[in-house]
């Protein structure tokens, strides 16, 4: 017959699995120091475990036969090699190097020697973090504001999406040059993972976690936590605990019927703990670590939001008969646009598959146009000629360069383009009413380069190009402006010198010859300084 305690532990719900996760994660002050101490010391014993591997390999390279002396044979084995292998780590190219010298019988290619982490590459990893610091602060933001739960598993790998271009101009070095420290701290371990995503678009990293430190902002405070799926209570409120005396565990437990009356006992008390836990259900009582309706219906809320939006996009998709049918009988003549925001809430959080996300693409841009057939001088665009002008968009819009259906996102941004195209055109139409597109097979036909709505790809370059030669040149004035500003004050700090006695006339005279850079003539320093102070007008600056 089992014991109190152990129908005690047979009957007891069984503990759901706590999961180890922040519930505001943020990157401050703290965080980020504790980061580059283990950023630090991770250099250090790496470049330490290098040295004596450099040693090693030294000794290995010094049996290498010259490429001078090798046969023909193995000279074009070695350039075989180093065409294969030169995209390897250089661990992976080594390992690889010492095989083919087994093959040959000869020391015919040398091996890598590892490069040190230097404090170039803690530049770029400083700014590597301040942007996951960042990153997570807007996603944090961003959650609360749309009602999603912020709490992020310590054990997940967070992506980081960062453009080159941007540490780059941060630094005041090359793009090539962010690149290769990027891959090296791929090789060596401080990043363990790097996703190419084009070349407009931002490349996904990820940090070590061993050396990223991240901290949780509800330990430091407990405000913005109401819209957490999950609430910590203490043991003692939950309603199913029994509170078990240890004497009356240690008493003798081998009357059977003293037994089984417990047993009963206990059941029925589990039972009524059961209906008292429904209860508390369903009139909204005090939650507990069991209780996760309210969780549930919490999650369920900020998830059916968007699944309803996504729902309502896909009502919107009509049968392709049922849209020529509609653009025939002219329905979409004055159509109104889904709103960008929804289309990238879409995007973001959305439920539709990407074929029905290009079908909805598709579909918006046909009802979009309809507005430039609305006067048409050659009466109705037919029901076939919307059917002919659908099966032009499945083939060749919306798609990448290889034929396949891109993310849902750069469909987006592919949409937002032809919309501008498309509104470049209607504003021309609304500036010359004589002009009547052609036929819309012909119009949206990309091969007709000439005419048509391949044509308004050249404003919409000329766009791009004038709006990045305007941003030049702000980045050429603000440059300059600096410049300039920059040499004020240092003229400020040298007239403060010469007051002072730190400074001789000669002295800053010979300054004045040799800095009047950035713009400014020696004339306006000369008049700046003698309306700065007119003691020094007896330096003969004139």
């Amino acid at each position: 017959m089992k014991s109190i305690k152990q129908l005690i532990q047979q009957n007891q719900p069984k503990q759901p699995e706590r999961r180890n996760y922040y519930l505001i994660p943020v990157i401050t002050g703290p965080e980020y120091k504790a980061t580059f101490d283990n950023y630090e010391l991770y250099v250090l014993k790496y470049n330490t475990a290098i040295a004596n591997k450099n040693r090693n390999i030294k000794d290995y390279n010094a049996g290498i036969v010259p490429f001078e002396k090798l046969t023909p044979e193995h000279q074009a084995a070695f350039l075989q090699f180093e065409k294969e292998h030169k995209h390897l780590s250089t661990t992976q190219y080594n390992a690889q190097a010492v095989k083919w010298n087994k093959v040959y019988g000869k020391k015919i290619i040398p091996l890598r020697r590892h490069k040190k982490i230097k404090y170039q590459t803690q530049r770029i990893f400083a700014e590597i973090v301040k942007h996951q610091a960042r990153q997570l602060n807007n996603r944090t933001r961003q959650n609360i504001k749309l009602g999603i739960s912020t709490r992020l598993e310590k054990s997940q790998k967070i992506d980081l999406p960062i453009w080159r271009s941007k540490i780059a101009k941060k630094l005041g070095i090359s793009q090539k040059t962010v690149y290769n420290q990027i891959q090296h701290m791929l090789q060596v371990g401080i990043l363990t993972g790097y996703r190419f995503r084009g070349s407009d678009k931002a490349f996904i990293i990820q940090i070590n976690p061993k050396i990223l430190e991240i901290s949780d902002a509800a330990n430091r405070t407990r405000q913005n936590v109401e819209n957490q799926f999950f609430k910590t209570t203490s043991e003692k409120d939950l309603p199913h605990n029994v509170l078990v005396n240890q004497e009356h565990l240690n008493k003798s437990k081998d009357n059977d019927t003293e037994n089984s009356a417990s047993q009963k006992e206990l059941s029925n008390h589990y039972q009524q703990a059961d209906k008292t836990s429904s209860t508390n259900k369903n009139f909204g009582s005090k939650p507990n670590s069991y209780q996760t309706d309210k969780q549930e219906l919490i999650s369920a809320a900020a998830g059916s939001k968007y699944e309803k939006l996504s729902n309502l996009l896909k009502m919107s998709i009509l049968h392709y008969y049922i849209l020529a049918k509609s653009l025939f009988e002219g329905k979409f003549k004055n159509y109104t646009p889904i709103k960008n925001h929804s289309l990238k809430l879409e995007v973001l959080y959305g439920k539709l598959t990407r074929s029905e996300f290009r079908e909805l693409m598709i579909q918006e841009m046909l009802k979009t146009s309809a507005k430039l057939w609305r006067d048409w001088k050659y009466g109705t665009v037919y029901q076939g000629e919307w059917l002919k002008t659908l099966r032009l968009f499945e083939k060749h819009y919306f798609l990448t360069s290889n034929g396949n259906i891109p993310h849902k996102d750069t469909m987006f941004e592919m949409l937002l383009n032809y919309k501008w195209r498309l509104k470049t055109a209607m504003n021309y139409k609304a500036l010359n009413p004589d002009w009547n597109p052609p036929r819309p097979s012909e119009y949206f036909n990309p091969y007709l380069k000439t005419t048509g709505f391949a044509k308004t790809k050249e404003f919409w370059r000329n766009k791009q190009q004038q709006s990045q030669t305007n941003d030049k040149d702000l980045r050429r004035k603000a440059f300059k402006t600096e410049a300039k500003n920059a040499l004020w004050r240092k003229l400020d700090y040298r007239i403060s010198r010469v007051m002072s006695g730190k400074m001789t006339p000669a002295q800053f005279a010979n300054w004045i010859e040799h800095n009047a850079t950035a713009g400014i003539t020696a004339d306006e320093i000369i008049k700046y300084v003698n309306n700065k102070t007119a003691k020094l007008t007896e330096f003969n600056l004139n």
